[in-house]
């Protein structure tokens, strides 16, 4: 029995020491996970601002190749059902294909790539945080509409490639006027359909921006509630021990 005293002693001992170290421990580091969650939150936050940013880019030059395709659209329309081109109104359809192949095209095609990675690095993000703090659901970054957007110009492509081809050395005849005409509605049906998914994507993009700045306050709550709820826990452990301790030392006063 004396030994079984010594025991329940040491190990009484040895659990109030372990339990108020974990019960005061937690409102230690609660600072620095705080932080760190902050941190993360403000990378997601940064980071949509310039996905918006990148969004707004990319509907200017939506907005600038549908024009353009809309006048090379009109030209076409002026000449259709004549056999042969005027050289300088066929000049004129070169120039105006030009004026979206060789500029607004590509920019666009090079804001929606940016847009898509800078997503997909957010995602990961936004992910990690959703993941970390319990009790916390952000809404996700919205990839997939993006995704679709990119994945459709890249899809119209070679038909951009098709009527530079085309009206590449001038347009002299009806059959050259009826190629590009179906390859440049073609080409304004996409971008008209993509224009809103983009406003899709911005309001998505919006409403993840929201989540995180609601997650801010959210990952002080739950931190606090957590810290709280170990303490408690730890401090109630290190009661029963407390009784542990004097337990052993009632049996010890026994043997005595």
């Amino acid at each position: 029995m004396r030994l079984l005293g010594w025991l329940a002693t040491v190990l009484g001992v040895v659990g109030v020491v372990g339990c108020l170290v974990v019960a005061v421990g937690v409102w230690v580091v609660r600072p620095p996970i705080m932080d760190k969650a902050h941190e993360i939150i403000v990378i997601g936050t940064d980071g949509l601002d310039r996905a918006d940013e990148l969004a707004v880019v990319a509907g200017e030059r939506l907005t600038t190749v549908d024009s353009r395709l809309t006048t090379v659209i009109g030209t076409l329309d002026s000449v259709a059902g004549s056999p042969l081109v005027d050289t300088a109104v066929g000049n004129a359809i070169r120039d105006a294909v030009s004026g979206v192949v060789s500029g607004p095209y590509p920019e666009l095609r090079t804001s929606v790539s940016g847009l898509r990675q800078r997503l997909d690095t957010l995602a990961d993000v936004v992910t990690r945080l959703d993941s970390a703090i319990p009790g916390i659901t952000l809404p996700g970054v919205v990839t997939g509409a993006v995704d679709d957007i990119d994945d459709r110009l890249t899809q119209l492509d070679d038909t951009v490639t098709s009527i530079d081809a085309i009206a590449g050395n001038g347009v002299t005849t009806s059959q050259q006027v009826q190629q590009l005409s179906t390859a440049v509605s073609d080409i304004q049906g996409v971008v008209q359909a993509v224009i809103p998914a983009l406003g899709v994507a911005r309001t998505q993009i919006a409403d993840a921006s929201a989540g995180l700045d609601r997650a801010r306050g959210s990952v002080d709550d739950t931190v606090t509630i957590s810290a709280g709820v170990i303490s408690i826990v730890f401090v109630y452990l290190a009661l029963l021990n407390v009784l542990l301790y004097q337990q052993g030392r009632r049996w010890l006063a026994r043997e005595g």
